[in-house]
């Protein structure tokens, strides 16, 4: 029996749909084993601190985490660093819903957020907007580090690492912007969605289904690759720093624990190891961004003395991996 052209079109579509949900399943399946086996351990040496009740005031810690987490209203003192700061993070905000819409559609491609409606149309208006704030930022992060080489950025042993983590992101949100492209350019778009810049894209790159298919799983596979990078790198701060401002001190800051020297029973003062720092300062260490901005405002390191903040937490952190497991 023959078959016509349509038919036999459709049916090796049929197949390569279930065939493609088959693997990515099993992509999902081996990407998120990784992560939660490795940020299991990360949770896990939290518990070799020193207790410290951070459950206090929970009002007041709600309210600092919306302001200097989410509004980023301390990053945003640096008027050059934190526009690019925080543009960067609320692209990543808005990205959630396309990540997770990634993962709807590997496992079934008619799964989506459209059922939303007008909300929906929201979202991906601003996905368009922040994928180029997102671009602008890490091509205005670039230039900072390696072009006008901002001083306290300068960490030899680092530049590479953040060269490739900037160029990382980069290459998410315009696989992205790429994939929206070439959906439109299929007519395939969900009913709701509006998309300006790839709207834009559409009349000047002619992409199609195959175009489709390649940056929809560059897309997804770059999500995988730098969520599984992040446990081991200073860019941990992308999911410890909202809970790491919830837990926050909430008093006056830069404050020094006292020593009780008339303590007879104490048989040791101050901090020997990682066991004599509390939890918290595990999740200060896992948060730091590296960036250099309390070495460079450190009176002592102003004058030319040897202490450096940043080196200290840093230090807690690496003797944390070292000594933990």
């Amino acid at each position: 029996m023959e078959y016509p052209i349509t038919s036999i079109i459709t049916i090796l579509h049929f197949a390569f749909m279930e065939t493609k949900s088959t693997i990515f399943l099993l992509v999902l399946g081996i990407a998120g084993g990784i992560f939660a086996k490795n940020a299991g351990k990360l949770v896990q040496f939290l518990s070799y601190g020193k207790p410290d009740d951070r459950l206090t005031s929970l009002p007041e810690r709600i309210k600092q985490t919306l302001l200097v987490g989410f509004a980023q209203t301390k990053i945003l003192r640096d008027k050059v660093a934190g526009p690019i700061h925080a543009g960067i993070f609320w692209g990543f905000l808005i990205l959630l819903f396309s990540a997770a819409e990634g993962v709807l559609e590997g496992l079934n491609p008619k799964w989506s957020f459209n059922f939303l409606g007008p909300i929906y149309s929201g979202i991906t208006i601003l996905t368009d907007i922040f994928c180029l704030m997102i671009i602008l930022g890490t091509v205005l992060s670039l230039w900072r580090r390696y072009i006008t080489k901002v001083k306290r950025l300068q960490v030899e042993h680092e530049k590479v690492e953040a060269g490739m983590i900037l160029l990382t992101i980069f290459s998410i949100v315009t696989s992205l912007l790429l994939q929206n492209t070439a959906r439109i350019g299929m007519g395939e778009d969900f009913s709701w969605a509006i998309r300006p810049v790839a709207s834009s894209l559409s009349h000047l790159l002619p992409l199609g289904h195959t175009s489709f298919e390649i940056f929809w799983w560059l897309h997804m596979l770059l999500i995988f690759s730098f969520t599984n990078y992040l446990p081991f790198s200073k860019h941990l701060h992308v999911l410890t720093s909202i809970p790491n401002v919830f837990f926050s001190n909430l008093g006056p800051v830069n404050t020094l624990e006292k020593i009780d020297f008339e303590n007879e029973s104490l048989t040791r003062y101050g901090v020997t190891d990682i066991e004599d720092f509390s939890w918290k300062t595990f999740l200060d260490s896992y948060t730091c961004t590296h960036c250099g901005r309390c070495t460079s405002v450190c009176p002592a390191n102003q004058t030319g003395k040897v202490l450096d903040p940043r080196m200290v937490i840093i230090g807690i952190h690496d003797r944390v991996i070292e000594k933990a497991p």
